[in-house]
């Protein structure tokens, strides 16, 4: 009996491995395979290099309890209906519209919604051009995905305003729009609109006769430790103890400014203990752990969340103190290499010395300096908070300028939009 077991086993892992060399899916026995239904969600994970523990970009893998929803959502999209995905921060509503996309075979365009929007602006807007009194139309890029073949994710439609809501449903269900011009926007046959909700703005009844409606709810601990062990394999041993400490950080009471925590930045402080030498070391996975978890609130919430983070990891008190307010990390550069604490970035060539840009090496700023450098290395996005004057575009700049690469710098303002920013 249990011989058979195992060639069947053997069996569908061979036909999963010649659907696809590249996935891999974590398999469990059918018998104990539940399928739910609209509270489960799906989860994406793809991006990740093989040699540091990700795979291939197109290699993809879901949770087997999650395969239903996912292929619920692959029919409703094939049938070009509008689909609502319903859910917490980090539950997988993007993660489950790309894996949609990737399996219908056309790209996905995201973009993120809000008050400032208006129906008007949703297509695009006139704009001067050099001939007095003469004003040209350019259409915005969701009024450019319209045209083509893809799969549009507007995320967070419920903080729009109910005029571009009801747009939205107009749109998905008559297939054509007309611009306050009179013209009619060219609409693609294979064009699909999928929106989500956090649950962070106020209950629209337009949504809520929209038929296709997924409701998702938050990933379990078992799911974020099969996360963990697929995406940070040599973390794999450690995933129960690290999905512990973070339900721990999650769990603390929140302030007025509190940033929640979500299942990414859990997977993104496991990727980063994935790189590290040595594993054994919890002074190490503390200072990463604390720059992707902690480290997002106000001094004296940070201070708690760094003191609940080193009391599971047998980290003292004192320790925790020395390195959040002592510490001072070393700062060197040469031709080749940036060196800033735990950090080591590669120098661009370049024919001519340029000056580089003076800033007085405090601690504080190299502390900064290190987490920007961290942030840099793994191509983390990073948002500097602070009032003007006290240096966060200084800090910015002489990090470009160690590492001897040209610095952009946008000024934007609450009249900006994402139009101008790209173009």
């Amino acid at each position: 009996m249990v011989s058979k077991n195992k060639k069947r086993l053997e069996e569908r892992k061979r036909k999963v491995a010649d659907r696809c060399e590249d996935r891999s899916i974590i398999e469990i026995p059918s018998q104990k395979r539940r399928i739910f239904g609209n509270d489960e969600a799906t989860l994406v994970i793809e991006g990740v290099d093989k040699e540091n523990g990700f795979c291939g970009e197109q290699a993809s893998a879901i949770l087997p309890t999650r395969e239903y929803v996912a292929q619920q959502l692959v029919i409703a999209i094939r049938a070009k209906q509008l689909v609502v995905l319903e859910g917490p921060i980090g539950c997988g509503k993007t993660f489950l519209a790309s894996y949609a996309a990737r399996e219908l075979n056309i790209p996905l365009k995201v973009m993120q919604m809000g008050d400032q929007v208006d129906s008007k602006s949703f297509f695009g807007s006139y704009h001067c051009s050099e001939v007095a009194g003469q004003f040209l139309w350019k259409p915005s890029s969701f009024s450019q995905w319209l045209s083509n073949s893809c799969l549009i994710l507007l995320e967070d439609i419920d903080l729009a305003n109910a005029d571009v809501v009801s747009t939205v449903v107009q749109l998905a269900s008559e297939r054509s729009a007309v611009l306050p011009s009179g013209e009619v926007v060219p609409f693609h046959k294979d064009v699909r609109i999928c929106v989500t909700i956090s649950g962070k703005g106020k209950k629209s009844g337009i949504l809520d006769g929209v038929p296709v409606r997924i409701e998702l709810q938050q990933l379990t601990d078992d799911e974020l430790r099969r996360l963990i062990s697929k995406a940070s394999p040599r973390v794999a041993h450690l995933a129960k103890t690290l999905v512990s400490i973070f339900r721990t950080i999650e769990g603390a009471p929140p302030t007025a400014n509190s940033r929640q925590l979500t299942s990414s930045d859990l997977l993104r402080g496991c990727a980063r203990l994935n790189k590290l030498t040595d594993l054994s070391s919890n002074m190490a996975i503390f200072t990463e752990l604390v720059d992707t978890w902690c480290l997002a609130d106000p001094t004296e919430r940070s201070f708690g969340l760094c003191k609940k983070l080193a009391d599971h990891l047998l980290i003292t008190a004192d320790q925790v103190s020395f390195h959040l307010f002592l510490r001072q990390p070393t700062f060197s550069h040469d031709e080749r290499f940036c060196t800033v604490g735990r950090c080591r970035l590669p120098s661009s060539p370049s024919l001519h010395g340029s000056q580089r840009h003076r800033l007085g090496h405090t601690r504080d700023v190299l502390q900064l300096m290190e987490r920007l450098a961290v942030c840099v290395q793994n191509r983390e996005p990073v948002l500097l908070v602070g009032e003007t004057g006290v240096g966060k575009t200084s800090v910015v700049q002489f990090l470009a300028s160690a590492v001897n690469v040209t610095l952009k710098v946008v000024n934007l303002s609450p009249y900006s939009d994402a139009d101008e920013l790209i173009s």
